[in-house]
């Protein structure tokens, strides 16, 4: 379905290129917020297992969640 998205997003926005299949080598954004600083966000890196803390002006991937 990732494909048909991509092909329907029209070629003006800005975010079409990094409408990608799920893979381990992106950070992946959390929606926890740095307790110290609140413009800094958690990322998950799926591959290493590690967590990351980053900038909410930076370019990571999503993961949509349907349930938990």
């Amino acid at each position: 379905r990732m494909t048909d998205v991509k092909n329907n997003t029209p070629p003006d926005c800005n975010y079409k290129n990094y409408i990608n299949w799920f893979g381990s080598s992106y950070y992946y954004w959390s929606s926890t917020e740095n307790l110290d600083t609140s413009y800094y966000v958690w990322c998950m890196g799926f591959n290493s297992g590690k967590t990351i803390c980053d900038d909410k002006n930076d370019t990571n991937a999503v993961r949509a969640v349907l349930a938990f």
